[in-house]
């Protein structure tokens, strides 16, 4: 298992120095590799940085459509997924679109509707619909990604350490760029594009595996009956007026 430590020896194999070199003290070594580390794990909202932080819902005091509530201080700006609130879930909306609806500035638009759970982020705030009446305790749920941990001690790992070494490469890679750019910007400009590109290709793979798994209580296919009742409404993933010979 890769860990702090390791990175760093390999690090200093490919600047061809020894140990505590005059040019790359042993403290820079780390510097580098922790900051790499940090840029790497930010890259992507990767899934082993994923977290849930509990909140207590409370009513705006602006008489507004919606509540809005402050990102918890850990999570990276952007990266909030889920929303619970009272056990319920809220669907996530882009921001334009969100004020749009519970504000109802679209002429001729239906009002919003409160039976719908909706939320939306902008800068380090999230805003949420409907609003509540009453201030709760600890009732709220919300999901979002952290940044990795400082590697403080050499044998700390990173979150790529029991998933993929190719994230591993990438930090080694990226400090590498950092620690050559004023002596060699190409070759720095090089050793930076290949670790984003092993990153995007991990990235990749978490996306096509997410897309794999079939969503719960959803249709496998989206397939319109065709040939239904005659009501003129469709029924996704209805096969049961299909006749099928052989």
């Amino acid at each position: 298992m890769i860990n702090r430590q390791d990175i760093e020896t390999e690090l200093q194999a490919r600047l061809m120095i020894a140990n505590n070199s005059v040019q790359f003290s042993t403290a820079r070594i780390t510097k580098l590799v922790q900051d790499a580390n940090l840029w790497a794990g930010t890259l992507y909202f990767w899934p082993p940085l994923m977290r849930a932080r509990i909140f207590s819902s409370k009513p705006n005091t602006q008489s507004l459509n919606y509540d809005y509530y402050d990102y918890p201080v850990d999570f990276l700006q952007n990266s909030v997924s889920r929303l619970y609130i009272g056990g319920k879930k809220y669907d996530k909306k882009a921001y334009p679109d969100f004020l749009d609806y519970v504000d109802n500035v679209i002429a001729g638009s239906i009002p919003p509707d409160p039976t719908k759970r909706y939320f939306a982020e902008f800068g380090r705030q999230f805003f949420v619909y409907p609003t509540v009446t009453l201030a709760g305790n600890n009732d709220g749920v919300v999901w979002g990604n952290i940044q990795p941990l400082q590697l403080g001690s050499p044998t700390d790992n990173t979150i790529f350490s029991l998933w993929d070494d190719a994230g591993n490469e990438s930090i080694c890679k990226k400090a590498l760029s950092v620690a050559m750019e004023r002596l060699d910007s190409g070759f720095a400009g090089t050793q930076k594009a290949e670790a984003i590109q092993l990153l995007t290709v991990m990235w990749k793979k978490v996306v096509a595996e997410l897309q794999k798994n079939q969503r719960l209580n959803h249709p496998f296919f989206q397939v319109y009956d065709m040939f239904g009742s005659g009501s003129g409404l469709s029924t996704i993933g209805n096969f049961n007026n299909i006749e099928v010979t052989f």
